[in-house]
């Protein structure tokens, strides 16, 4: 039976073609403007010219003394295969050149024998660059020392003259920037759903993600943070979980003012903020004020706000105000004890549905040696619900990491009794009782092109007494593919109210330096222990994900997920009946 083409909104087509063109456009006048900016800094015609434009081929025997590589590149900075023995100095200007062009410059930071790393310019990795050209030193003759044309005691009274004298102050009268540092990130997404051959299978979502963060704002000290998420969908699914009936979503998820630098004493944050050191405290529309001391290891302050709805973070009514405090401990490198640090929250909040709730949360982290200990838990007494204080969450966590290439881990959650009216997903309704998670995990890099991974876990719901075996383990090659990438298979197996039995093998490389590539195929098979409400599904599937670089600040990301199932209740499905997503993103930085 020949399957209908899934109904894809125009608009979002259109959008997104207006979206790539604006891009290309973009990218385009940037080309030009690097080469203009390289042309500019080319010199003269002539001979000279023609020696500095680009890198020569070193001659044989001579890569050592000729010129050298960026051999990988950071968000901060870029590491070079040459370093003070071959010629370099601190704060040195080094011309980088790019298939022949020169594009820019960047400031040696560091130095040792043999590498160095180097600031500014946008480097790449493969990007080259000369070395100063080394004479032999003349030598010279040995002359006697003079004697010193000022004596130690006169040199120590001025010193202490010049220790002693007063310095006043003065007003600054220089110009404040609006912003020191700024960062951005804005991402544009269109992604499509098709499931045959559900008629009402096809729906399709346009995406605007944003992040803005700005550092120093006026020269003082003050940051500002922004995150936030945009969507339209096109058309929608007719069973819907998460605001079925919103075709066009805002969500705000931070938008700060905040100072919070230890050279501060006095510590504030005030907007739609995400508060620090209150364990179990989310989004918060109001304000956080806080104090620490000279040593930054000790803070204490209050935080009071509204709580904004978990399903659309609009505004709302709920309320919540408190106090908190968090220490830091360190140890010496010679004893055993590294690091630890507490952190504690008391509170009081309410809204709708929930009435007045008094909670208090604490957790705790400790390193020793090659191990660590962390923990905690909440314990809230809700007047309007039960007139006892239960525990609503307990956690623990131990892991051990002897050496860089081993570790193990064990962790143990509990989710206690949930309120009526902190469900927020449509169908579904909060455990009365409670339940509990553990999870067990460790790793191996056997060698530099060898490493295994495994985690085993068991979930036990107690209001209905249904638990959850689970395993994993995952075999690495990630040299297989040379410096290309790299290869891995694994599998999953989970026994309980689900049966659940998942192959894998998945491959990662890169083309050049501007291309990765991610591809994986899987074969899983599902068995509920009530199959009327969920039907056993055995089916194969694929993904696929390509990131690519456009230009200096923007870069493209395209996906694809397939799922085809080929047994439905242990039957062969007499429709061609499939699963597919595809995506597109573009993202750009600033």
């Amino acid at each position: 039976m020949p399957c209908e083409r899934p109904a894809v909104a125009l608009a979002g087509y259109r959008l997104w073609r207006l979206l790539v063109a604006a891009a290309a456009l973009g990218c385009w006048l940037g080309a030009i403007t690097d080469a203009r900016a390289a042309g500019r800094r080319r010199a003269p015609a002539g001979s000279g010219a023609a020696t500095s434009a680009a890198p020569t081929k070193p001659a044989k025997g001579s890569a050592a003394s000729s010129g050298g590589n960026v051999q990988f590149v950071t968000e901060k900075r870029a590491y070079l295969d040459r370093g003070a023995k071959d010629g370099l100095a601190a704060k040195q200007q080094m011309q980088l050149f790019r298939g022949g062009r020169a594009i820019g410059s960047c400031a040696i930071e560091t130095l040792a024998d043999h590498q160095a790393t180097c600031v500014g310019g946008r480097p790449r990795t493969g990007d080259s660059f000369r070395l100063p050209s080394r004479t032999a030193p003349k030598k010279r003759e040995r002359l006697a020392a003079l004697p010193p044309l000022i004596d130690e005691e006169t040199l120590r009274r001025r010193a202490v003259a010049v220790s002693e004298a007063p310095y006043d102050k003065v007003d600054f009268t220089g110009l404040r920037v609006l912003a020191a540092h700024t960062h951005g990130e804005v991402s544009s997404a269109f992604t499509v759903w098709h499931t045959a051959p559900d008629p009402n299978g096809d729906y399709s979502v346009e995406e605007l993600d944003g992040t803005v963060q700005v550092y120093d704002l006026g020269a003082s000290g003050v940051d500002f943070n922004a995150a936030f998420t945009a969507m339209r969908w096109g058309s929608r699914a007719t069973i819907g979980r998460f605001q079925p009936t919103q075709q066009s979503q805002f969500y705000l998820w931070e938008a700060e003012f905040s100072k919070r630098r230890t050279d501060a004493k006095t510590v504030f944050a005030v907007g739609r903020i995400w508060p620090w050191h209150a364990p179990g405290l989310t989004l918060l529309d109001g304000v956080q004020v806080g104090r620490h001391n000279e040593e930054g290891t000790a803070e204490g302050g209050v935080y009071a706000g509204l709580v904004p709805l978990a399903s659309s973070v609009a505004p709302s009514t709920a309320w919540a105000s408190g106090i908190y405090g968090a220490l830091v401990e360190t140890g010496s490198k010679k004893s055993a004890f590294r690091l630890a640090r507490e952190e504690a929250r008391v509170g009081v909040w309410g809204g709708p549905g929930t009435g007045l709730v008094a909670d208090v949360e604490a957790l705790a982290q400790v390193w020793l040696g090659a191990w660590s200990l962390g923990g905690g838990g909440r314990a809230l007494r809700a007047t309007d619900a039960t007139p006892n204080t239960v525990i609503d969450r307990g956690y623990l966590d131990l892991a051990a990491r002897p050496t860089t290439t081993f570790g193990i881990g064990l962790h143990l959650r509990y989710f206690g009794p949930a309120l009526p009216a902190l469900a927020i997903l449509q169908g579904v309704t909060p455990s009365p009782t409670g339940t509990f998670n553990m999870l067990a995990d460790a790793h191996w890099e056997l060698a530099s092109w060898l490493g295994a991974s495994g985690s085993g876990g068991l979930n036990q719901d107690r209001d209905t007494g249904r638990s959850l075996g689970y395993g994993a383990a995952e075999l690495r090659l990630p040299r297989l593919l040379g410096g290309a990438g790299g290869f891995s298979v694994g599998g999953e197996l989970e026994e309980g109210w689900l049966r659940g039995r998942l192959l894998y093998a998945q491959v990662g490389t890169r083309i050049g330096n501007r291309v990765q590539i991610l591809a994986r195929i899987s074969a899983s098979s599902s068995e509920y222990e009530i199959p009327t409400l969920a039907p056993n599904v055995d089916e194969i599937g694929g993904f696929l994900q390509l990131d690519g670089s456009l230009c200096t600040w923007l870069r493209v990301r395209a996906s694809s997920l397939i799922r085809v199932p080929f047994l439905l209740q242990g039957a062969t499905p007499w429709d061609p009946t499939f699963g597919l997503v595809v995506g597109i993103s573009l993202i750009g930085t600033f």
